[in-house]
């Protein structure tokens, strides 16, 4: 059975159609990736699986409940890109009192906030004060908040915001050891990059729709040594020939450069990489790699949005 199915949802919020017939389903076990461009609904879209947004039409199911349902949304852990925090709490407090919202109290609580802060690295700041938190630790927090109650459904609104290395490390590992406890997870991020090495799935939305979705490794599979070529010149010196013969190409989408490298984004066209070879040979700019590039989750999503 799904924990996660949303049929047919629409969300309209002053006049404006925000949310268009929204229907996905994430498995256990599943990570699913949503991104798209600024405005398109994503923030919309996990408020409103979180509860804290009705939709004006559609239905959303969560572990066999419907929405409206009397408990339902204690399976449910939701952390907002933004929050707000009390003053003069500590934070062991705030979490107390966030377990006992999920109605784990007494020893059990204790237990799981002290593993927590354990796992994201927090246990020295038991007794700091909220308020004093940086950025970057408030984020942990919020990333704890959300999982302390042990919901089968987490939702995470662009939850690497301000982590450094360190706590996106340990918000990756968090995610995939949840996910093969069989717990359904939705993030809404921007950062491609890191979410390749984390999600599942991949959903792009654009003006309040899901365009795109499929299964990540399908998405790499399909793409595997399409349109991306590099090109490692044996003189660095060429550099600036190489670029001067490559820009009028028409097969040549984007290219950047880095000392005696080219890295080439090519329109999908037949005999791209064959005719640009031969473009190199007839100009006589000798290179020591000559070779096509796996296309990263970033490079799909530019193509797909034009970006």
């Amino acid at each position: 059975m799904s924990n996660l199915i949303a049929e047919g949802v629409n969300v309209s919020l002053k006049g404006r159609n925000i949310l268009k017939n929204i229907t996905m389903t994430v498995q256990p076990g599943e990570v699913v990736l949503v991104s798209g461009c600024n405005g398109c609904g994503k923030t919309t879209l996990i408020k409103t699986l979180a509860g804290l947004i009705r939709p004006k039409s559609g239905d959303i199911e969560i572990c066999g409940m419907h929405y409206g349902e009397k408990g339902i949304y204690k399976h449910v852990g939701y952390a907002p890109w933004r929050f707000g925090v009390y003053d003069s709490v500590k934070v062991f407090e705030y979490l107390v009192y966030y377990a006992a919202a999920g109605r784990l109290t007494g020893l059990m609580a204790r237990k799981r906030i002290e593993h927590l802060l354990d796992v994201f690295e927090m246990t020295d700041r038991a007794d700091d004060d909220v308020t004093e938190l940086s950025a970057g630790m408030l984020q942990r927090l919020n990333i704890i908040r959300c999982i302390l109650h042990n919901p089968e459904v987490l939702l995470f609104d662009e939850p690497l915001n301000c982590l450094d290395t360190a706590g996106r490390s340990l918000f990756s590992r968090c995610v995939k050891e949840d996910a093969q406890r069989g717990k359904s997870i939705v993030i809404s991020s921007h950062n491609l990059t890191q979410m390749e090495n984390i999600c599942t799935s991949v959903c792009f939305m654009k003006q309040g729709e899901i365009v795109f979705r499929n299964s990540l490794d399908h998405m790499l599979r399909e793409n595997a040594g399409k349109s991306m070529v590099k090109i490692v010149l044996a003189d660095s010196g060429q550099l600036q020939d190489a670029i001067r013969v490559l820009r009028p190409l028409d097969v040549v989408r984007t290219l950047s450069s880095r000392n005696n490298e080219i890295l080439v984004n090519l329109k999908d066209s037949e005999g791209a990489f064959e005719d640009m070879l031969n473009i190199f040979l007839q100009h006589n700019i000798a290179t020591l790699t000559f070779a096509r590039e796996n296309r990263t989750l970033e490079d799909i999503f530019n193509d797909y949005f034009e970006v």
